[in-house]
């Protein structure tokens, strides 16, 4: 589990708590590198976890201390929020193929939602996929996207 940003705390823990039960059990969280979108949710979820030790390069962990990156953190977790409605599903998210496909932002949706709304449909029935890195796409029911690229499947959790 990555951080992940501040608009998704609630969804984050109850995620957590339904696959390890007692936040106790969270005895390290690994930050794979520094980006806002990746560990941003940190300083809500750490005091939550009361045995958590956080895993991350010297370097990172020194950029992320500094007062500018703290200032920026402040600066986007105020202007991140939810996406409009129909972004809800993530890529790969079969019960949205089920009921006939959801469109969803490709990488970066959070910071793509916050930093640039022209990405974003301006209604239902737009279908083009704009050839941004948070470019929306249509997902089919055949595991494809609009744009024929095969799909990842989710990690299962044991």
């Amino acid at each position: 589990m990555e951080g992940g940003v501040s608009a998704a705390a609630p969804i984050v823990w109850e995620q957590l708590l339904a696959i390890v039960g007692d936040p106790a059990h969270v005895r390290h969280w690994l930050v794979t590198h520094m980006h806002y979108d990746h560990c941003a949710l940190l300083p809500w979820l750490v005091p939550r976890l009361p045995r958590v030790r956080i895993l991350a390069s010297s370097a990172s962990a020194a950029g992320w201390g500094s007062p500018r990156a703290q200032a920026f953190i402040d600066s986007m977790n105020a202007r991140i929020g939810p996406a409009p409605a129909g972004w809800t599903r993530a890529p790969g998210d079969a019960a949205g193929d089920a009921r006939g496909g959801r469109r969803a932002a490709g990488a970066g949706t959070g910071t793509c939602a916050a930093r640039d709304r022209r990405a974003w449909p301006r209604r239902r029935s737009d279908r083009v996929s704009r050839q941004t890195p948070c470019a929306p796409v249509r997902l089919g029911c055949a595991g494809r996207t609009q744009r024929g690229q095969r799909r990842m499947a989710p990690a299962r959790v044991r």
